[in-house]
């Protein structure tokens, strides 16, 4: 009687927790663009849609008007979607940013000789 009961909870316990071998289902795939404006010629670095690194040369001329550059690519959930851009030729503002869903999720600016700016995100935290 007592090894019914036992048995009893263990099928009842199995039921509640679930005992499946579904998988679950695989998250798509989210497109993310990177932004960049920047006073000055900059060198851009990001990673591509098939996890490799690309880098573009965005040439600002003339030096001193703000332009603006921009990459769209796809990105797995979970991986690391990030934009570097650093001015090339000197003074200058540079500003990047990692965009979501038409939301900018991460960015950064800066002002001065040679700056750095970079933004970045973990695809599927938003």
């Amino acid at each position: 009687m007592k090894t019914m009961c036992i048995a009893a909870l263990l099928l009842a316990a199995l039921g509640l927790i679930g005992c499946s071998n579904e998988q679950p289902a695989a998250l798509a795939p989210v497109s993310v663009t990177y932004r960049v404006h920047a006073t000055d010629t900059v060198d851009v670095s990001y990673p591509n849609s098939t996890n490799g690194m690309d880098s573009d040369v965005f040439v600002v001329y003339p030096s001193g008007q703000a332009r603006d550059w921009e990459k769209t690519v796809t990105v797995q959930p979970g991986r690391i979607a990030y934009v570097t851009a650093q001015l090339k030729h000197g003074y200058g503002t540079v500003r990047a940013e990692v965009v979501v869903g038409g939301k900018v999720v991460d960015s950064s600016e800066s002002t001065g000789e040679y700056q750095l700016a970079k933004a970045s995100a973990v695809i599927g935290a938003q």
